[in-house]
């Protein structure tokens, strides 16, 4: 049986674009303050969907703020404060476009392996919501997975195995550090992300399902393994997630807002364009990300 069916009816007006998940939400402006109904509706959207699609939006980065504030707590990380809007530092700026000094962006390879977006934070993100202001004419899409059919389709002999068990989360993992592309941190910088630990295999908060919560971008290793044991099964848990059963690939449209939940998928962004050629002004990218804090720790 497919995991994500449909609950109650919704006033929120939806059509699926994909077998895993993701869905298009039809009528909402999201520039404008929502009616509660309507608020809900989008929260049990977001459950049996995972990731939501609103299309032809225009958000300035107060309005962007704003809409993001309707669905919870905005979260401001101390580990992205380098890269956000001067003004608005909920808004965390991924582009490929140069800096005002003309010096690369050391967003311009954000997001290149699979993670869920503050998985390094005690209590990391419930969701996001991305704003595409430019794109690529060809590529500059993201791809997001399911983890709860990342998780069911494990054999039972696995997911017995993985009960219980802890993982490091370290954003110093991350790749952008080891590559160059992002500058090393200070230590007043690192003193405000030390790694954490959560569940290799967590429990949604409000659908109560499982789902898998390890991802190559962050989680470092399982604790209390070896490094060989530990590689093993991160590395068996990071090719399940890949599988293109379960992954939902969005062609991005100037306009759209993505609004996709941390807790249960993961997401990354393929360097599916001109990467070599991001002076050209046919190949930019500009988005605008706010994030929702998450209501607990992982269990």
């Amino acid at each position: 049986m497919h995991t994500l069916e449909k609950a109650k009816a919704n006033p929120v007006e939806t059509t699926r674009l994909s077998w895993a998940l993701g869905a298009e939400v039809h009528g909402v402006d999201l520039s404008k303050a929502l009616s509660q109904d309507v608020i809900e509706g989008v929260r049990q959207a977001l459950n049996e969907n995972l990731v939501l699609v609103f299309r032809n939006q225009t958000l300035t980065p107060k309005q962007h703020v704003e809409a993001t504030r309707q669905f919870g707590q905005l979260m401001i990380s101390p580990g992205l404060s380098r890269w956000v809007d001067p003004e608005f530092p909920e808004v965390f700026v991924v582009t490929n476009k140069r800096n005002k000094d003309g010096s690369l962006s050391e967003t311009r390879h954000t997001a290149r392996k699979w993670h869920s977006d503050q998985s390094f934070m005690k209590t990391p993100s419930l969701g996001s919501l991305l704003y595409c202001v430019e794109k690529p004419e060809l590529g500059g899409d993201t791809m997001f997975a399911n983890m709860y059919l990342a998780y069911d389709e494990l054999s039972e002999t696995m997911k017995k195995m993985l009960d219980g068990l802890q993982a490091t989360h370290n954003y110093f993992f991350y790749s952008a550090f080891k590559d160059g592309t992002r500058a090393p941190f200070t230590e007043e910088e690192l003193a405000k992300v030390p790694p954490v630990s959560h569940p290799v295999i967590r429990t949604h908060p409000e659908t109560k399902k499982k789902l898998i919560f390890t991802n190559e971008s962050i989680t470092e290793c399982i604790n209390g393994l070896t490094e060989s044991e530990s590689k093993a099964i991160l590395s068996c848990l990071f090719d399940q997630v890949k599988n293109p059963r379960y992954v939902y690939r969005h062609h991005w449209q100037v306009g759209d807002v993505v609004f996709w939940d941390n807790r249960a998928t993961q997401h990354m962004a393929p360097a599916d364009y001109d990467i070599e050629n991001m002076d050209a002004p046919e190949n930019h990218r500009l988005m605008r990300r706010t994030t929702i804090k998450g209501t607990e720790a992982p269990y």
